[in-house]
């Protein structure tokens, strides 16, 4: 699953560069291993992302724009099957608005599900990466690290143990860095990059590129981020 998570964040930051040939392979590459798994819970969210991307870039071809309507009825079928009445009623607001969310300015590649990695990427480009120093020993942080660690958190809390475990599966390329990351390493980047997440989650209305703001994100009942915020400061006040 951590692959097919990374092949979808992949797919937008490729859409969002202009590269909507490799961002639609890897759409296509991730609905086969959703299939394969038969998660059909994930193949809904593929879709989507896969149907906004072709209608986002569609412009005035007919065809590509017929493509990505399907992806998203697609979708609809799917959800109907699960019986999850508010998914059915945002991809109804999706088919109706040609992929494009009310009141969104641009149109977007993400699905609700995947503003959690819009938001990791811009603390993690915001929190320059400093060195982590324990025991005497540094451990270096890139962004992508930061990214995770973000991720992770959205999903798990401050359940610490389990995160990092979390961290090392994703970072397995990295084998020389995976063995020097401890919890209390973990830790203590998750308390330098908290005073950046509280500055990008203070405006609970502020739109984001999906066309949600926090305080209406699908998704806001399901995330950790505001929680594990207020207990930074409970804990550090």
């Amino acid at each position: 699953m951590d692959s097919l998570d990374e092949k979808l964040r992949l797919a937008d930051v490729k859409f969002r560069g202009g590269n909507h040939k490799d961002s639609i392979e890897l759409f296509d590459e991730s609905l086969e291993i959703c299939r394969e798994l038969q998660d059909k819970a994930k193949e809904v969210e593929v879709l989507l992302g896969k149907g906004i991307a072709l209608l986002g870039m569609a412009g005035e071809n007919e065809s590509i724009k017929e493509s990505g309507l399907t992806c998203l009825i697609d979708a609809k079928s799917l959800a109907s099957s699960s019986g999850n009445q508010a998914q059915i009623m945002f991809i109804d607001m999706l088919i109706d608005n040609k992929g494009q969310f009310p009141g969104a300015q641009t149109q977007c590649s993400s699905t609700p599900e995947q503003e959690h990695v819009q938001l990791a990427q811009a603390v993690a480009s915001t929190a320059k990466s400093e060195p982590v120093t324990l025991d005497n020993t540094e451990t270096s942080w890139d962004a992508t690290l930061d990214e995770h660690l973000v991720l992770l958190v959205a999903e798990l809390g401050l359940s610490w143990d389990i995160v990092t475990e979390r961290l090392k599966q994703k970072l397995q390329e990295h084998s020389s860095l995976v063995q020097s990351i401890q919890t209390e390493t973990v830790m203590k980047r998750w308390h330098q990059l908290a005073p950046i997440i509280k500055d990008e989650l203070k405006d609970a209305d502020q739109k984001r590129d999906c066309g949600h703001s926090c305080r209406e994100c699908p998704t806001r009942s399901d995330c950790k981020l505001h929680e594990a915020v207020d207990m930074e400061d409970l804990f550090h006040s």
